[in-house]
Parts: C-alpha cells; structure tokens; sequence
C-alpha cells in the first residue's frame, strides 16, 4: 500500500509516487556528495599544480630566484648591526617556497654547519644531504622530515661574496625548478 502524501503533512505532485521522489532525492544528494568530493580533488590538484619553472622570477642585486607566483617579501634588519635579511614566501593549501638571502655570514660558516643549524633550528631532521650546483655559487640540497611532512632545503654560498641563501619547499613532491632557478652573487643579474 502506498502511503498518502497527506500522512507525511505534504503534497506530492500529481502522477508522483512517494517511491519515485525518494528515489530523486536520493540522486540529488548523491550528486551534491559527488560534486562536493570532485570540487576537493579538483582544488587539491590546482594547488598541486603551480610549480617555479615557469613562474614569477624575483631579481635582488646579489641573487635571483623563481616562484610559482608573486613572493611575499619582508626585510628585517639584523638587531646590533647594519645588515638586512631578505625573506621570501610563496604558498597554497598543498606547497609553501620559502627564500631567505643574508648578505654576511659568520666567520668560519660551512654549507654544512649552516644546514645543520636551519636543520636544528626548525626542529627537522635530516634524511638526506647532496652538494648542488648553484649558479654563480655552491650548495647543498637536504631532504628534511619536519613532523612528518616533506621538505627540502637548500644551502648555498656565492663564490663571488660572503652572503648565504638559503631557500626552502614543504609540499610532496620537491619541485626541483624552484632549486634550480637559483642564482646568487655576480651570476644574479647576468
């Protein structure tokens, strides 16, 4: 027996069976559910997708480098002293680029001291080290577990200057153009 609209304190239309508007029902919040996931696959794969190889290159006078867009810069002048520190971000949901450019570096400074220091100091450990070509400098590439998530950080000195960048990316995959497209000293601005 099908019940009567009025024993549910409604109206169906006309020609509609409670079955058949059930039925409608049902589709229609499988497809909001559907489209709700579709719509999170959909901003997680455009978060995933920008990378710095073809993105917004950021020149200073001593080193240049490329992110997926515009960086947000910040200057901080270093307490007791007349030097600055240039700080660089870029990220979404999925990504964070980070760069940091000083213009001096303590006396006796190795890549790998400086590495283990920016190691330490974020509270990372360290997986990996390679030394990496950098133009107009040298570095080293370090794969980091920081609370369980990936990320790289690269050291590097000019060889043309006493500065240090050092230039960091949280995200699944390391995205090696961000790396790649750094140049520092006389090479930044050629």
């Amino acid at each position: 027996m099908i019940p009567k609209a009025s024993e549910f304190g409604g109206r169906l239309p006309s020609g509609e069976s409670p079955m058949k508007k059930a039925a409608v029902i049902a589709l229609a919040v499988v497809a909001g559910v559907a489209s709700w996931f579709g719509m999170q696959w959909l901003l997680t794969t455009i978060d995933n997708a920008p990378s710095a190889k073809h993105g917004y290159r950021y020149v200073a006078d001593d080193y240049s480098v490329r992110f997926p867009g515009e960086p947000h810069l910040t200057v901080e002048k270093v307490p007791g002293t007349e030097l600055t520190v240039e700080f660089m971000q870029w990220g979404n949901r999925q990504k964070q680029y980070a760069a940091t450019w000083q213009p001096a570096r303590q006396a006796g400074a190795t890549l790998e001291s400086v590495t283990e220091s920016a190691v330490l100091g974020g509270g990372g450990t360290a997986i990996e080290s390679e030394d990496y070509d950098v133009e107009g400098g040298r570095g080293m590439l370090t794969q980091v577990d920081s609370d369980g998530e990936n990320l790289w950080l690269l050291v590097a000195f000019p060889d043309d200057g006493d500065g240090v960048a050092i230039l960091t990316y949280l995200g699944d995959e390391q995205d090696s153009a961000f790396f790649e497209s750094l140049s520092i000293g006389d090479a930044a601005t050629s």
